[in-house]
């Protein structure tokens, strides 16, 4: 199995300038990415597409529809959840 992409990697709108998961350095190695690229749809404040989600409402319709999102249950499967995220991160910062 090859490297696992970034959603930086992987959206062609992504404003890496803006970005929150460029940074996010809690969740680096989550699902075997760097900083926040395979916990995008757990960070608040993404610019995915250019246009920047705040949290839940918001972020749920565009996680949805995203191919990468998408790309990430199939990979991941069960792993990927939230409460399985909550704990990585509270892990990584003790």
């Amino acid at each position: 199995m090859g490297a696992k992409l970034n959603c930086w990697e992987v959206m062609a709108g992504c404003d890496l300038d803006k970005c929150p998961c460029r940074v996010f350095e809690l969740a680096d190695g989550f699902l075997g990415g760097r900083a926040g690229g395979r916990a995008c749809m757990f960070i608040p404040n993404t610019c995915c597409n250019r246009n920047e989600q705040s949290m839940e409402v918001e972020k749920v319709h565009t996680c949805v529809t995203c191919d990468f999102f998408k790309q990430m249950c199939t990979e991941e499967g069960g792993r990927l959840n939230r409460e399985y995220f909550n704990q990585y991160v509270s892990y990584r910062s003790l």
